[in-house]
């Protein structure tokens, strides 16, 4: 850029500033976008959900613990190897033929 070209730019300036009054006219009023605007629009608006989406949602939080719960009573009951004897199947249970066994390894009598 040269300074006739800047010269010519401030030429084409507006020699005199526009008064409160101008610039009120030119732009249109613009709506409030700051938080508390927000806040008191958004205050009228009734806070009520619709009956299926409670359902649906209780139903699908329902279904998100139970498989929760599966999950980790699966990895842990997978961990009891090291001590059987901490649980019972069903299958022993309901044998009444089956001879206790010890928890504890019986001692060895001197």
């Amino acid at each position: 850029m040269t300074l006739e070209d800047i010269q010519r730019e401030i030429a084409a300036l507006p020699t005199a500033l526009p008064t409160s009054g101008d610039v009120a006219a030119e732009k249109p009023a613009r709506p409030r976008t700051d938080t508390v605007a927000l806040v008191e629009q958004n205050a009228a608006r009734p806070r009520e959900v619709p009956t299926w989406l409670a359902v649906v949602a209780i139903v699908a939080l329902s279904l998100v613990a139970g498989m929760t719960t599966y999950l980790v009573r699966m990895k842990t009951a997978g961990d009891s190897s090291t001590d059987p004897g901490t649980t019972t199947t069903a299958s022993a249970a309901y044998d009444k033929g089956a001879v206790v066994k010890p928890r504890v390894p019986a001692r060895e009598q001197p």
